[in-house]
């Protein structure tokens, strides 16, 4: 059988709306609703590949962290820990919405999640 495959990219609105903090329920509701709207491409047969940003995350993660350091004496983790620590945390959050589609649609499909890695130059002045 030819598999169809799409692409798709999570844009911001996936994971945080406008005038909301970024907490763990907020982000899993809209990581689920997404993951719904998805849900057509997969009962056309269609496998899925999905990228997410993370941006906020990080920040939020490394401010965490910071304030862990300043109040606990924790250290803190640098920025390339933090950028693979959100992109494993929304993945979950990913795997949860689409397996919760899937369940409801009856669909025997896997989920699987690949955390990845970007090398910036040393000599890059940004």
């Amino acid at each position: 059988m030819n598999r169809k495959l799409a692409m798709v990219a999570f844009g911001g609105n996936a994971l945080l709306r406008a005038g909301q903090k970024g907490t763990y329920e907020e982000q899993l509701e809209n990581v689920q609703r997404t993951c719904g709207q998805l849900r057509h491409l997969i009962e056309r047969g269609y496998d899925l590949v999905i990228g997410h940003g993370n941006g906020p995350q990080v920040g939020n993660v490394m401010l965490q962290h910071e304030a862990g350091r300043k109040e606990f004496g924790l250290p803190a983790m640098p920025m390339d820990f933090c950028g693979a620590e959100t992109q494993g945390s929304i993945a979950y959050m990913i795997e949860t919405g689409l397996e919760k589609v899937l369940l409801e649609a009856g669909i025997d499909r896997c989920v699987v999640s690949v955390v990845t890695r970007v090398e910036v130059a040393a000599d890059d002045p940004m």
